[in-house]
């Protein structure tokens, strides 16, 4: 069975219709209907999220809060690229645990949101440890944040979470538009230095994801040095690279490289 997840950069930039930028691609989110029609995101977003709660929430499942439904949605979306903490989003939410581990349940089988699970060589450990929040569509996201405008995008606090989801989906669509399993990770160590994915295609391969030109040096040290032993933690042999807004890569040294934010190693 092939998964139909909203369009990658790759597949619009094929039809000579990716946005401009990062920011644009980010704020616009890849549903068909968007491109197709040429809608005004905001108002597609605020249709799909109206239809959502109404017909996928109320009419199909046991929920009957919606407007409680919608301040989870709303939550996770502040939540992007975080470690989840379950009993906190309830606690904010004003509902049980019980109800918000349902609620997300209902949010990821309806292809509204994900789990990035840590990588440990143990797989139990994978499956009961803590994962992190992504959105199946950055579109989404931005419109439960209340952005409107690329520009909106690039000044908001989260503006690098919303990047390292938007590299995350790229390579989660880069596998399952080629009907291949997406085997996607999040790795950090006992001092909390972490890589912000790890995905597999034959070996493990590392992304570090950064939205900007420049790689300051306060941030790149851990990174690098984390990077540098990644093989070794992992237990295996891993490609290592940065990824960032550019169309094209180049070396940082022997063992890393700048890489463009798409599916493609």
């Amino acid at each position: 069975m092939l998964t139909l997840l909203p369009f990658s950069r790759e597949e619009l930039a094929r039809a000579d219709a990716a946005p401009e930028n990062w920011f644009d691609h980010t704020f616009t989110g890849g549903y068909p209907r968007i491109f197709d029609a040429g809608l005004e995101p905001t108002n597609f977003y605020r249709d799909y999220v109206d239809t959502y709660l109404e017909r996928d929430v109320r009419q199909l499942s046991a929920v009957r809060d919606t407007s409680r439904f919608q301040t989870l949605l709303q939550l996770c979306a502040a939540n992007i690229g975080q470690i989840l903490n379950l009993n906190q989003l309830a606690k904010d939410c004003g509902i049980s645990q019980t109800a918000a581990g349902d609620w997300l349940n209902l949010m990821e089988a309806s292809y509204v949101l994900f789990r990035l699970k840590p990588w440990f060589s143990n797989i139990r450990k994978r499956l009961v440890k803590r994962p992190k929040l992504y959105f199946h569509d950055t579109g989404v996201a931005c419109y439960l944040l209340g952005l409107t405008s690329p520009e909106h995008v690039e000044r908001q606090p989260l503006r690098g979470a919303l990047f390292e989801n938007a590299v995350v989906n790229e390579i989660m669509k880069f596998d399952l538009n080629r009907n291949r399993p997406a085997e996607l990770f999040f790795f950090r160590d006992s001092n909390g230095n972490e890589v912000d994915l790890l995905y597999r295609r034959g070996r493990l391969h590392g992304r570090q994801c950064q939205k900007g030109r420049k790689w300051t040096i306060g941030y790149s040290v851990p990174s690098i040095a984390l990077f540098s032993r990644l093989s070794s933690l992992i237990d295996g042999e891993a490609e290592n690279g940065v990824s960032q807004g550019i169309d094209s890569g180049c070396p940082i040294d022997a063992s890393m490289s700048w890489m463009p934010a798409t599916g493609r190693t």
